[in-house]
């Protein structure tokens, strides 16, 4: 963990225009709301580990107002996939270990990803999070980059199959279970 003193917040926010009072979403942690401004992401993304070249990835993630960690009795995660220019702008993996915490930008987020979660109230065992057994993905979540260039000629990227520019950059969340 990082101290997000207020000289790195500073850093971090130069890595969006955004304004540090903003309020990206009301997120939800079971029946409860918290606001999360861009200030208290850039805090989490340097928590997490972050460059604020990621930051942009990490307040998308937020944005989206889907929790980190599932509230789901079964052990469910999030999966994260990035995709379009940014990917390589802040040289995710998409190959080899791609999911491994072997490449800083996909071990960030995903941490990130659960630093949220567990800042905005859905970190409590029975009032906020009912994961029968949970889940060691939590910790970390899934977190790649598509790999857009190995494939085939006549495959579009995800994002572009979903009605996205190819230009644009792009985040998936997708909740996904171990289980059988």
């Amino acid at each position: 963990i990082v101290l997000p003193t207020e000289e790195r917040v500073f850093e971090m926010l130069k890595g969006t225009s955004h304004k540090p009072d903003e309020v990206l979403v009301d997120i939800r942690a079971a029946y409860e709301a918290h606001s999360l401004t861009v200030e208290k992401v850039a805090a989490i993304a340097i928590m997490a580990g972050a460059e604020p070249e990621y930051l942009p990835v990490i307040l998308a993630m937020a944005a989206s107002g889907v929790s980190g960690i599932s509230t789901s009795t079964q052990s469910f995660t999030v999966t994260i996939a990035v995709n379009g220019p940014i990917r390589n702008e802040i040289k995710m993996n998409s190959g080899i270990g791609a999911m491994s915490p072997l490449n800083r930008a996909n071990a960030v987020i995903g941490r990130a990803a659960t630093l949220i979660a567990m800042n905005t109230g859905g970190g409590r065992p029975g009032e906020t999070y009912w994961g029968s057994q949970g889940n060691t993905l939590d910790y970390n979540h899934a977190t790649f980059a598509e790999n857009e260039e190995a494939l085939p000629a006549d495959w579009k990227p995800f994002h572009v199959q979903n009605g996205f520019k190819s230009e644009e950059s792009v985040i998936c969340l997708l909740y996904t279970s171990p289980s059988p």
